[in-house]
């Protein structure tokens, strides 16, 4: 099928028309989507925080810290490399592991027992993130024409920043009402990117 992502992703400047002529606009939402679940957990926890201490009241604020910094630190680490991943082995390919890392890594998250865990769940998932951020925009470009790639990278970019400024205040509805936990097993955090996963291959001829 030529017409898939692969053909989606092809490289950005040689054409003026638009490589995917089926609803460029729907390949745009899915991606944004988990671009959106990504940028809400980069400040989600930050409103979880008083009540992971209750949890785990033998770990000190310094070393139960890592739980927000470990998912920065590695997510800032790896967006360049999985950049080059993207580009090396298909941005289609790299998008799909990298929501599959980060619902799996979620999970474990909301089920860790020890900070230890639940600090290395939180890398997991920073790799995953970082794993479908660059795809994400890659596969995003490369659907729409070179004279509207501007105003398309001007959305995706406002669709991350729009979920940074909620997740505070998403996290703290979350945590109040559920507990902290469910800020990584409740519906936005887990079952939505499966979703976006299954949406997305379906509208990519994607198999596996």
């Amino acid at each position: 099928m030529k017409n898939d992502l692969r053909g989606i992703a092809s490289p950005i400047g040689n054409t003026g028309q638009t490589p995917n002529d089926k609803l460029p606009w729907a390949t745009f939402w899915i991606a944004s989507v988990a671009v959106f679940l990504v940028g809400i957990d980069t400040t989600l926890l930050f409103a979880a925080f008083r009540a992971m201490r209750t949890t785990f009241p033998a770990t000190s604020a310094a070393d139960l810290s890592w739980v927000v910094n470990a998912y920065t630190v590695v997510y800032a680490g790896m967006l360049v490399p999985a950049g080059n991943f993207s580009d090396s082995h298909g941005r289609k390919k790299v998008f799909l592991l990298g929501v599959a890392i980060f619902v799996i890594a979620s999970a474990a998250c909301g089920l860790a027992g020890t900070v230890p865990l639940l600090i290395g769940a939180r890398a997991l998932q920073a790799v995953g993130a970082a794993l479908l951020t660059p795809a994400s925009l890659s596969i995003v470009l490369a659907a729409f024409p070179q004279s509207r790639r501007s105003v398309t990278v001007s959305l995706w970019g406002a669709v991350g920043g729009l979920a940074a400024a909620l997740g505070p205040s998403l996290g703290s509805f979350v945590v109040d009402n559920a507990g902290w936990r469910w800020a990584f097993l409740s519906e936005p955090s887990a079952r939505c990117p499966v979703a976006v996963v299954r949406r997305f291959a379906a509208r990519t001829g994607y198999r596996a």
